[in-house]
């Protein structure tokens, strides 16, 4: 049986309202993993690496800064 890969980038945001983003971002179809919280103005969460194109669409429109943390691979089942 052939392991499956999960490919994701990993991004922090920096910005009043994250709530907006990831509505707008959740409304389009882009799931966001593991997402941690750091206080009021920053976050960190990872993108599936297939959902770049569409999640840098979205933000493209947005006041956050947003910044590429890491490009990581995981293992799934």
């Amino acid at each position: 049986m052939r392991e499956k890969r999960l490919h994701y980038t990993v991004f922090a945001v920096e910005g009043l309202n994250r709530e907006r983003l990831f509505n707008a971002l959740q409304k389009k179809g882009v799931t966001l993993y593991d997402v941690k919280i750091f206080g009021p103005k920053r976050a960190e969460f990872a993108v599936d690496s297939r959902e770049l194109k569409n999640f840098f669409a979205i933000t493209d429109n947005l006041c956050y800064n947003i910044k590429k943390v890491r490009s990581e691979e995981r293992r799934v089942g």
